[in-house]
This record gives structure tokens, sequence and C-alpha cells, in this order.
């Protein structure tokens, strides 16, 4: 399963997009490292156009790593950040990694990288979901039954407004 994440990085009022396929569950690791190697992760990652980026749908993670401002914003599909009592021990820790940065978790990585570096109001609609409740509501269209996964998760097969199919394990 694909864990799509969205890359950015700002310096010198330059920006650099990159995409990664996988990425939005390696993103915690990645962040404890620091900033010089996230830096050269980063660097890893072919350019990519803002055009590229995935949209809200299918985005899972995001790293904007803002130098000119000394912002990071990220986001992940990892239990670590999400979870309540991981973030209260986690926090702290990239705080310290990331002394002098402002760090910034968000729930909706497309929306707010669009609004950080003040992307236009049409790339913004542009990689909005059409129907917002299709992200918080999926609608299973299979005929099979749902598929178990193990004594916590079961696969769900569902599709989108415009009609992708997707999956997901709840």
């Amino acid at each position: 399963m694909s864990h799509r994440a969205n890359y950015a990085v700002r310096e010198h009022r330059r920006v650099r997009f990159a995409t990664d396929r996988h990425g939005g569950m390696s993103l915690p690791d990645v962040l404890f490292e620091g900033e010089v190697h996230v830096r050269a992760w980063l660097d890893e990652h072919d350019a990519a156009t803002p055009e590229d980026l995935y949209d809200e749908a299918v985005c899972e993670g995001l790293l904007l790593l803002d130098a000119d401002k000394r912002v990071v914003l990220f986001d992940g599909v990892s239990e670590l950040m999400f979870e309540g009592t991981h973030r209260r021990i986690w926090a702290p820790l990239l705080r310290d990694v990331w002394a002098g940065w402002h760090l910034f978790h968000t729930p909706e990585p497309v929306r707010h990288l669009g609004e950080h570096l003040g992307l236009s109001d049409a790339w913004l609609a542009s990689k909005a979901p059409s129907d917002p409740l299709a992200l918080t509501r999926p609608t299973i269209l299979s005929e099979r039954d749902p598929v178990f996964v193990n004594d916590y998760q079961t696969e769900v097969q569902w599709r989108r407004p415009d009609g992708v199919w997707s999956c997901t394990v709840v």
C-alpha cells in the first residue's frame, strides 16, 4: 500500500517540490534525524512542480522545510504522530532536535502547504477533494465483504465521488 507524500523546501525565496509514493510512513524517522539529514534525504527525491503534488484526497504525508522562516510543517500516517500518548513524548524530543525552528503538525497537509507558500487559489482548488465528506465518510461500494486483516483492522474498498477507487484499512 502506498503512503503518498508531498515535500517542499523553501530557501532564499526559492521553492523546490518533490513527491514520494511511499514517504508518508517514514516521515517520523526522518524528522528525528534533524535538519542536515532531512535536507540530504529530500535531495534524493526528483524535483516536481506544484501541479505534480498529490491532492488532498490521496496525500498521506507532508514535509515542508522553510529555511527562510525556520518553519517545519509536517504530517504522516504513523501512529506516532497522532496518538496523544505518543505525541506527549515525541513533541518535546522533536523540539530539541529542531531547536530554533517552529514545528507544526497539520491535519490538512495540502491546504496548509499551499497557504504557507502562497500558492494561488486556483491551485488550492485543484488539490481540494470535490466532496470534503469523501475523505471522512467513505462509501463502501464493493460487492464482497470487507477483508479481515488482523484483530484490529479491516480492509474496505470505496470510491470517491470523482469515481476513483481506493482501499483503506479501518
